[in-house]
């Protein structure tokens, strides 16, 4: 996180390792949102032979599917369906 408040309790980074690299990630950001992106940059860093993609929305904060109801939904359509073609 990029703020001083708010910390998680149980951060992800320390347990990513554990995920199976099969298991493929996407991370949504808004691109005016407090939450800078590098938490899924550095997954990506820690998983090279896996899918894990980062989405940012424009216009959108911490809240996206708020502030950008249309465009996640969107986004959120199209990842269901690149992973669904992974199953096929």
């Amino acid at each position: 996180m990029t703020i001083p408040y708010g910390w998680p309790q149980h951060p992800m980074m320390g347990r990513v390792e554990m995920i199976s690299p099969s298991l493929p990630m996407t991370f949504v950001y808004g691109s005016r949102s407090c939450i800078d992106g590098q938490s899924g940059k550095a997954v990506q860093e820690m998983r090279p032979n896996s899918h894990t993609e980062i989405v940012v929305i424009q216009g959108a904060g911490h809240y996206v599917f708020v502030d950008q109801s249309e465009d996640f939904n969107q986004a959120v359509l199209e990842i269901c369906q690149t992973y669904n073609q992974w199953e096929g």
